[in-house]
Formats: structure tokens, sequence, C-alpha cells
């Protein structure tokens, strides 16, 4: 009886987290020394959002409206300022081998450079370095989402600087609902990504488009096609906005979980179509509201 009594004691106590085990997981946060995140090294972006590991990211927007570059350009930036290494599953991006690769050495060079360029030798570093720091995986063999963040688990295994694995989109995925409803079902999805985001340590992106919008309607947390779960289980959330009929992209956060991290507002970014690079672009448009969820328009700061 004493014996078995020990037993359930224990396993109550290493289900509740003593003072002991706050002040440690406090220590250990401070000690990684970015308690405010980690910036892009873009002025007003970084007003909006910092990233953390072991957080999901969901990002929307239309179609055509920049989100891979965006997402790209985001990456790119934390490789070079943190030395943050990308795991990529990015079906749309085919054939992804040759194509995100042009995109991210567009990025990292600041020029356009055409597909027939790429195997001239004035690039082969620039390509070995892009191909130690960015990693696709081949959707033609996967599409399962557990297989997906089994293999992405493997890398991280093996490349301790990975800090971001990317998934983009959603719809993807070859899905299996066993019975759940579509939204049992994003909650499910999104669980698992954040439990995997938390036991890697690792920021995971997801894209997820959004319903279909009217032209000039503002797409919130609600348009994310499938499930409002998407909004609710994700620690960041932001859209792209292309202005097709000029070079600004509006960059809205949607939602930042943590206040440390960001706040809710939007920016525009100048956006360079040969490099896919953004740029600061002040106008009296700006808005940045320092709350923790969406507010309404009429509850917005002054």
């Amino acid at each position: 009886m004493g014996n078995n009594l020990k037993i359930v004691e224990n396993e109550i106590e290493n289900k509740v987290f003593t003072k002991s085990d706050l002040m440690k997981q406090l220590s250990d946060y401070l000690a990684k020394g970015k308690a405010k995140g980690y910036e892009i090294g873009l002025g007003c972006t970084d007003n909006l959002i910092r990233f953390e590991t072991g957080k999901v990211c969901v990002i929307t927007g239309i179609p055509q409206s920049g989100k891979t570059e965006l997402l790209n350009f985001f990456n790119m930036r934390l490789n070079q300022l943190h030395e943050w290494r990308s795991v990529y599953y990015s079906p749309e991006n085919h054939p992804i081998g040759v194509y995100l690769l042009q995109k991210l050495l567009c990025n990292y060079k600041n020029e356009y450079i055409e597909f027939k360029d790429m195997i001239d030798s004035k690039y082969e570093s620039d390509i070995d370095y892009l191909t130690t720091n960015f990693y696709f995986l081949n959707h033609d063999i996967i599409d399962d989402i557990d297989i997906v963040l089994k293999e992405a688990e493997s890398l991280i295994n093996k490349d301790k600087k990975i800090k971001v694995v990317n998934l983009d989109p959603f719809n993807s995925f070859e899905h299996q609902f066993s019975g759940h409803t579509e939204t049992q079902y994003v909650g499910v999805f999104m669980n698992k990504l954040r439990k995997f985001a938390s036991k890697n340590d690792v920021l995971v992106n997801l894209v997820a488009h959004p319903t279909k919008v009217k032209e000039g309607e503002k797409i919130t947390g609600n348009s994310i096609y499938g499930s409002y779960n998407f909004f609710a289980k994700t620690d960041y959330a932001y859209v792209v906005h292309r202005h097709f009929d000029s070079e600004i992209v509006d960059f809205e956060t949607l939602k930042i979980k943590q206040k440390n991290l960001g706040s809710i507002g939007k920016y525009p970014l100048q956006y360079d179509w040969k490099s896919g690079n953004y740029s600061d672009s002040f106008s009296e448009s700006n808005e940045l509201i320092d709350s923790l969820e969406p507010v309404k328009d009429s509850e917005k700061k002054k």
C-alpha cells in the first residue's frame, strides 16, 4: 500500500510545476538573452513582430499577395542575423528544389538572377551557403503531416541550427479527417504543430489560405479557410496584402499571443520585385495597436 501511494505522489508531482521548476524555466528563458524575441532588422516590422522558437505562426492572404515571398525574406533575415536555418515543405513552389532556391538566391544577393545563370560558377559559393542553411523536403514523396514532421525532426536532430520549419500551404497536405469535423481536425492539426514546435525548439510557419473575400473586404482571424482554430490555436498570425497597382505590400499582424513579442497593427512595406526583398515604407496609413488581441476599428487607440 505504501509503495503504491508513493507512486501516485510521484505521478502528481511530475504533472504539476513546483516553484523550483518554474524558476528554472524562467532562468533558462532569460539565459537566451532574447526575452523580446528575435528581430529581422526592419524597423517597422520589428515593432509589430519579433520571432521566438517554440511557437507557431499562421500566415494568410489572398492568392498572389506575396505570402511566400515575405516568408522567404523573413527566413533569410533570421538566418543572416541569428543563424537560424530553415526546413521547407512547399509543394506550390514547383519544382521546389529549383524554384525556392532561385527565390532565396535573389534574396541573398539582393538582385534578380535567372534560372539559367544559377549554374554559373560565380554563384557556386552562394548556392553552397543556401543549401547548407535551407533544407527542402521532397513533396513528391511525402504529403502526410506526420511524415513531414518526422522528416523535419530527423533533420533538426542532425543540425541543431535549424530553428524554422515552413509548411506552405495547409491545403497541400493529404488530410484524413477520420470522423472529425473540419473544425475538430484543424484543432488537432494545430495542437500537433504546437507540440512539435515546443519539443524541437523551432518556429513553425504555416501558410493557410483565406476564404474567398470580396474586393476591399478586410481579412481577419475569422477569414482563414476551414476553421477559426487556425487563429485560436496559433501564437502569431499575420496577413499579407499586395497593392497590385504599386510595389507596396501591407504587412498586418492579426495576433501576437505574448505582448513582449510584438503588437497588433499594420505597416506598408516597399517590395523590390527583382530581389524579392522588402524595406520600410513610411506613410500616414501606418497603424499600431498595443494589444494582445485584435480589436474593432472603433476601439483602436488614437
